[in-house]
């Protein structure tokens, strides 16, 4: 097994804990500023025999760290967020139907306690649609074709439509005396 001097297991070390090789080299090797240079050497290091395998293994300890560190702070707002909700009564089912009385309530009907108007409703009605998946880009739908095809007619003659130009249209006359001109 290679000895590694000081500077390359501070070097090592630095990497665990996340910098950048150019950062870590930086602090292994004791600079006080970023050099232009440090990165290049940096690599040269980090490729060379003696330090691949320490650095593979720095880079999975990062990560297994890195890994371990999300997974907690996500079960900490997980639980935090559950007990937000448990403390104010709320669950997915409950939010689903108060949007649901919104979207689906009679705006005829006069509630002094709940005033609607019809972009509350159009607001329930689209938050409940995302809820449920209804609008999912994913899914395939029909393709759409969004081409428009006109008819035009001036005293009961048809303009355009078929046989021209790239617009549809059919190649104007050259005006009098156009000939002329070149």
């Amino acid at each position: 097994m290679p000895v590694l001097t000081e500077k390359q297991t501070a070097f090592l070390r630095a990497l665990a804990q996340g910098a950048v090789p150019s950062e870590a080299y930086r602090i292994g090797f004791g600079h006080q500023q970023m050099r232009p240079w440090m990165r290049q050497s940096a690599h040269v290091l980090m490729r060379a025999a003696k330090m691949a395998p320490f650095v593979e293994a720095a880079r999975a300890d990062y990560r297994r760290h890195l890994e371990a560190t999300t997974e907690a702070a996500a079960a900490a707002q997980a639980a935090t967020q559950a007990a937000l909700l448990a403390e104010l009564g709320l669950s997915q089912e409950r939010v689903v139907r108060e949007l649901a009385a919104i979207a689906f309530a009679d705006l005829s009907a006069h509630n002094e306690r709940l005033p609607l108007k019809v972009s509350d409703k159009l607001a329930a009605l689209g938050v409940l649609a995302k809820m449920l998946g209804l609008f999912d880009q994913a899914k395939d739908r029909a393709p759409v074709d969004n081409s428009l095809n006109l008819r035009i007619f001036i005293d009961g003659e048809e303009q355009g439509g078929g046989g021209g130009g790239p617009d549809g249209t059919r190649p104007r006359p050259p005006s009098p005396g156009a000939d002329d001109a070149r």
